[in-house]
């Protein structure tokens, strides 16, 4: 979820996680660089969009049932 925001984040901010379980990593965008989601990315958009965006408070939980049905490229699970 947090990927789809694109570089919005500031430098003191990008070291957090969000949660716990999470897959997320921090890419630095620079001045005069241009941030483009990675095609991976674009799909987990998509599904946000499609099954979770406009549910507020149950978005994460949405998100996560919704990748784990329609992503074709999921993630290790966390151990």
């Amino acid at each position: 979820m947090l990927a789809i925001r694109g570089a919005v984040y500031e430098q003191d901010t990008a070291g957090f996680r969000a949660h716990d379980g999470c897959h997320c990593g921090v890419l630095p965008v620079f001045r005069g660089q241009r941030f483009e989601l990675s095609d991976h990315a674009r799909e987990w958009e998509r599904i946000y969009r499609e099954y979770a965006e406009g549910h507020s408070g149950d978005q994460l939980r949405r998100f996560r049932l919704a990748l784990a049905e329609h992503d074709s490229n999921p993630l290790p699970a966390a151990h």
